[in-house]
């Protein structure tokens, strides 16, 4: 069987891994909940017919951009080895890299999902479901701005420097649905998405660049 032994935990240990790991928490948090605010407002403004189509268009892009995103989650461990080595210069030369390289896959992704992708999705759900081409558009360029962001985002994660850019996600929640609403009385249910674009251009997209650069300086 099994024992914990409390007398052997290091509460210097334990305080660093919690407070890291707090922000870790939060992060998610805010994560899921820009999602689930969006539906909450088309809920609000609108029928469960245009839930159930918003909810089809994000599950369908969300699938290329969790795909777009496992890259630089895959190096997690080297940029944090890299990090405590102080190996600052690598670590930039890697960042320009994957950043190159997502923002070219995000674009091959996007080139698919406007047209052949767009044309699949009416096949397998129906022709009069997916109906609206105004509201995918959006979809597809948050999908690009979204997989650039989570480059620096996932540096700052794994060198444990994320506390500021969590921060910065609180404001931008706060942004999309403010946002969301605005744009959602001009252009309709599009201006939702449109709202999570502009609070992501306005927050995290430039500040998580901004402070990975912060954090590199030799």
């Amino acid at each position: 069987p099994y024992t914990i032994n409390l007398s052997l935990v290091s509460k210097k240990n334990f305080s660093t891994i919690a407070g890291s790991s707090w922000w870790f928490f939060v992060g998610t948090i805010c994560y899921l909940l820009n999602f689930q605010t969006d539906v909450f407002i088309i809920t609000t403004f609108f029928n469960l017919e245009m839930v159930a189509l918003y909810t089809i268009y994000y599950k369908f892009v969300h699938i290329f951009m969790m795909i777009l995103t496992k890259p630089a989650e895959s190096y997690i461990p080297t940029i944090a080895a890299r990090y405590n080595n102080s190996e600052s210069t690598a670590l930039r030369q890697t960042h320009r890299l994957f950043l190159a390289a997502i923002f070219a896959a995000s674009l091959v992704a996007a080139a698919f999902l406007i047209k052949p992708g767009y044309l699949l999705l009416q096949w397998w759900i129906g022709f009069d479901v997916i109906n609206n081409f105004s509201l995918f558009v959006p979809f597809v360029i948050y999908l690009i701005l979204f997989s650039i962001d989570n480059v620096s985002s996932t540096f700052l994660w794994a060198m444990c420097r994320h506390k500021r850019s969590v921060l910065m996600g609180l404001l931008n929640g706060s942004l999309n649905i403010a946002l969301s609403i605005i744009f959602l009385h001009y252009i309709g249910i599009s201006g939702v998405m449109w709202g999570s674009i502009g609070a992501l251009l306005l927050t995290n997209f430039w500040y998580n660049i901004y402070l990975l650069a912060n954090a590199l300086k030799t």
